[in-house]
């Protein structure tokens, strides 16, 4: 299924920036580096089967939503080769999104906490 090769491409992506954003110590031992790999690997496997089945029950929300036509017009274009192209380049896409996500979250955290804290503070 082209929605599993397309998250298989995300976990590695998601891998690769997990290890970057929490290396080990340089000291770290063989022990402790099979130790993390094993934790993130489980934690990646959990992440994706949940976003697998979420996609699954997704299913019924896009029949739901649009009519038996625009089903048919969408399906046309993912097996188009634009749609697969498109499908095939996600995992790039996600790749250059998250950092910028990530920066957005650090630019608003300390935003979000004095709003909070000004809130507070004027009770």
């Amino acid at each position: 299924m082209q929605v599993d090769k397309m998250f298989d491409g995300m976990a590695a992506q998601m891998k690769q920036m997990a290890t970057q954003m929490s290396p080990l110590p340089a000291d770290a031992t063989p022990d402790q580096r099979a130790a993390a790999e094993a934790l993130q690997g489980k934690i990646m496997d959990l992440s994706m089967n949940s976003a697998k089945a979420m996609i699954t029950k997704m299913d019924q929300i896009y029949a739901e939503v649009y009519s038996e036509s625009e089903l048919n017009a969408i399906k046309a274009f993912f097996t188009s080769a634009a749609g697969q192209s498109m499908l095939a380049k996600q995992p790039q896409i996600m790749a250059k999104t998250m950092p910028l996500m990530q920066e957005m979250q650090r630019d608003l955290m300390p935003k979000m906490q004095q709003l909070i804290q000004e809130s507070k503070a004027a009770k």
